[in-house]
């Protein structure tokens, strides 16, 4: 969601109306916010509030390139952090990235949240997050975007068989 988005009256209230609507569950719903989008507090994290206050998730995206990330933990109900790709790209070795993932992981760990890697582009890169503790990653390294369709067929073909 954009920051202009948030900023809407009745954000909160039609989106109770839409998983009323159609009977979604809120628990199953991860709204994506950048920092950027709640920096300044006010309305925007208000209705961020009502949302977690109907069950659903809120998930900090491009974790760490904002100006007050860490403050920003304090005020924002989120579930979720989307590590940066930036911070992703030169993990390998003793590198400034691999000093930075590390302490996001030692930070959502201990507040009890989420940790999702973004960016993921290669093998190498993805063991190293998993050494650090990343449990998930998303990336080209996994799959290129797909369609609907695209991934209806990719779980179908992954589905266990039921006997």
């Amino acid at each position: 969601m954009s920051a202009r988005q948030l900023r809407e009256p009745g954000f909160a209230a039609d989106v109770r109306a839409a998983l009323a609507d159609t009977g979604f569950d809120p628990e199953k719903l991860v709204v994506e916010v950048t920092e950027t989008a709640v920096f300044d507090g006010g309305i925007a994290l208000d209705a961020l509030q009502s949302l977690v206050t109907l069950g659903v998730r809120i998930a900090l995206d491009d974790f760490g390139t904002g100006h007050s990330s860490l403050g920003l933990l304090r005020t924002c109900p989120a579930d979720t952090l989307k590590v940066d790709k930036s911070f992703v790209d030169g993990i390998g070795g003793r590198s400034e990235e691999a000093v930075i993932a590390t302490a996001m992981i030692q930070i959502t760990n201990g507040l009890h949240l989420q940790a999702i890697a973004e960016g993921v582009e290669t093998a190498e890169q993805a063991d190293t997050l998993y050494r650090l503790g990343y449990r998930f990653a998303q990336g080209y390294h996994f799959s290129r975007p797909l369609s609907a369709a695209q991934v209806d067929e990719h779980l179908d073909a992954h589905r266990p068989l039921t006997v």
